[in-house]
């Protein structure tokens, strides 16, 4: 049975903000991982201290987190133990054999992949304009990954790697999907970091748990557990099931030409034509997405 997807306004404004909340979440990495701290770690304290944001908030709010957990929690955790874990293992070990431009390429299949999957699994038809900003999206990541491609030999477990990512994400989202339909944003989103952190602390524990060093670090991890995780992670949980896994992965593309503004403004980097290109590309895409009301043809069965 297909998804009943209702966009909303709000959504169309919360994804993209969501997507650059997530897209400054580099500009405080790269002083964490210089200091020290390896990423199963970080990865643990982003959604340790963000669950410590979300539950005594679900608390004070008085959320039912029991009926939720019945209802479409334990599915959302689940997921995202497996699934959510699994294709985050996947890029970060594919990106210690290839240029991380060429991962984000492979990365940025996943709305047009996520078309494809729902159209085989849920005989769900996209509108023309939906194809043509996920093709945009894909060749504004693919402009961007031109100049890494130079020079570099063809390491085949890292391409791999890579090419499951985009994959075992869009089988992610829609099963994400599915869940946060049935529950509201802010149970949703504990669910989900949930599982990750079950999964992230499990991998803490394997490879030896990093603390931060200062006061500083301990703050960059806050500001991502605060701007980089509870935040975006309550957006999604909101927009997910009104924009759809597609419609989502779409506005969500934004984040892509975050962490290059971010590069340029806060890091010291250079905008190459090819980033240009991309980024143009990019905002092409989201700005033709055309967002189709249930019973449309991005929910109807052939």
């Amino acid at each position: 049975m297909a998804q009943d997807f209702r966009p909303d306004a709000r959504s169309l404004i919360l994804a993209p903000i969501g997507a650059i909340l997530f897209g400054i979440v580099p500009f405080f990495v790269v002083g964490l991982v210089r200091g020290g701290i390896d990423t199963a770690s970080l990865l643990f304290w982003r959604y340790f201290f963000s669950l410590c944001i979300l539950v005594p908030l679900a608390l004070v709010l008085r959320q039912p987190l029991v009926a939720a957990w019945r209802a479409g929690g334990r599915g959302l955790l689940l997921t995202s133990l497996t699934l959510g874990a699994f294709q985050t293992f996947c890029y970060f070990k594919a990106v210690e054999y290839i240029p991380t431009s060429i991962a984000i390429l492979f990365f940025y299949c996943y709305p047009l992949m996520t078309l494809l999957l729902q159209r085989v699994l849920q005989g769900m038809r996209a509108p023309g304009t939906t194809i043509a900003a996920c093709l945009l999206i894909l060749a504004g990541a693919g402009a961007m990954a031109v100049g890494a491609l130079r020079g570099d030999g063809i390491h085949v477990p890292g391409l791999l790697l890579a090419a499951i990512v985009p994959v075992c994400y869009g089988f992610y989202i829609i099963s994400l999907s599915r869940f946060a339909a049935r529950l509201s944003a802010l149970p949703s989103a504990i669910f989900m970091q949930s599982g990750l952190l079950c999964s992230y602390g499990l991998g803490a524990l394997i490879t030896g748990l990093d603390f931060a060093t200062d006061t500083a670090a301990w703050m960059r991890l806050l500001a991502i557990a605060t701007l980089g995780s509870a935040l975006p992670m309550l957006i999604m949980a909101y927009c997910l099931p009104r924009l759809g896994p597609a419609g989502f992965g779409i506005m969500s593309s934004l984040e892509l030409v975050t962490v290059v503004v971010v590069g340029v403004m806060f890091l010291g980097e250079t905008l190459s034509p090819g980033q240009w290109a991309g980024i143009v590309f990019v905002l092409g895409g989201i700005l033709i997405y055309r967002p189709a009301r249930s019973g449309s043809d991005t929910d109807s069965k052939t």
